[in-house]
């Protein structure tokens, strides 16, 4: 008997219902073995004791009618293949959802630290920027006549965007077909992807995100690794295709000097330290940092406190750490 897939998914229920209509069965055999029964009579009598009758005071056993043996058999028969079914696909589901357990939490063993890693490099440097204003960037050369010991800052906040991009990537493409949710960490990191990726928090595009992120990964299949920070700014300042892929982070760092692009800076920057503070709570792999000081706007700590934390992110603690922090 084939058990549709609408069955899996109510397990529990169907062994309800089947367990009461066998016991629904089994009271209506009883009942009609209880009528079959003769009546005994109130009159007394006297009986000639006999040898071979059944002693005193025992019930006789009822004698099944053909209906009732028949009735029994079938609904023995189908019960006994109903629950068979039922068993056989409820050790098949909790088997997968092992399997699918252990899948999620293979993957995120294998990531989570290069993600905590990368997280805590960018978060150090939007938080000593932060400290400053963003003063060094304030006035940013032309492209065109950016050499190596004018673009070593700068590409230094170019490369730890990309890495920390990259190691989500990395992480994106060998959970491909893992479902993270399956797993306590996984669940909380997919939410604070989905949050550093919606539209009012993300730095740039998604697509330019991904492209940035990729552009920094190995071409390796077996070890998948991001490339080290010289050979990306030898890249960076040989390759005019390499360079266009960067240019909506650019175009962020150029104008810096508005308060708009400073606080989309340091929102995504409160975001990635919730990340590896709820992720890597004792800091085993992490550094423990405070928040920025005094440096978020009205507005920003509002997003924060109403949209980021209250909707995406709602099982992070202590979140008045990172909305409001003193200098």
């Amino acid at each position: 008997m084939s058990v549709t897939l609408a069955v899996k998914r109510r397990l529990p229920a169907a062994i309800i219902a089947v367990a009461l209509f066998s016991g629904s069965l089994l009271v209506g055999l009883r009942a009609a073995d209880q009528t079959d029964q003769p009546t005994t009579s109130t009159t007394a009598t006297i009986q000639t004791p006999n040898p071979q009758a059944e002693p005193a005071g025992a019930t006789p056993l009822p004698q099944p009618s053909w209906p009732q043996l028949i009735g029994l058999a079938l609904g023995s028969g189908f019960l006994g293949g109903i629950f068979g079914e039922l068993w056989r696909a409820l050790l098949e589901w909790l088997r997968r959802r092992s399997e699918a357990k252990t899948r999620a939490k293979d993957v995120v063993d294998r990531h989570l630290d290069p993600v905590l890693k990368s997280a805590d490099e960018l978060l150090g440097k939007l938080r000593s920027l932060a400290q400053e204003d963003f003063h060094d960037f304030r006035t940013l050369p032309r492209e065109t006549k950016t050499d190596l010991h004018s673009f070593v800052d700068l590409g230094s906040v170019f490369y730890l965007f990309a890495n920390f991009w990259a190691r989500l990537e990395i992480l994106r493409k060998d959970g491909l077909y893992v479902n993270l949710n399956q797993d306590p960490q996984g669940k909380q990191l997919t939410s604070f992807l989905y949050c550093l990726e919606s539209k009012r928090v993300r730095v740039v595009d998604r697509a330019w995100q991904r492209a940035i992120g990729e552009s920094l990964i190995v071409p390796d299949k077996e070890k998948r690794d991001c490339i080290p920070f010289r050979d990306f700014v030898e890249r960076y300042l040989s390759d005019e295709e390499y360079r266009v892929w960067f240019k909506p982070l650019r175009t962020i760092m150029e104008q810096i000097g508005h308060t708009r692009h400073r606080q989309r800076l340091l929102l995504y920057g409160v975001i990635v330290h919730a990340l590896y503070d709820t992720l890597d709570p004792k800091h085993m792999t992490t550094k423990g940092r405070p928040a920025y000081p005094n440096k978020l706007t009205r507005r920003t700590r509002k997003d924060l406190r109403f949209r980021v934390f209250k909707v995406y992110l709602p099982f992070v603690r202590d979140t008045h750490k990172y909305i409001i922090a003193e200098g």
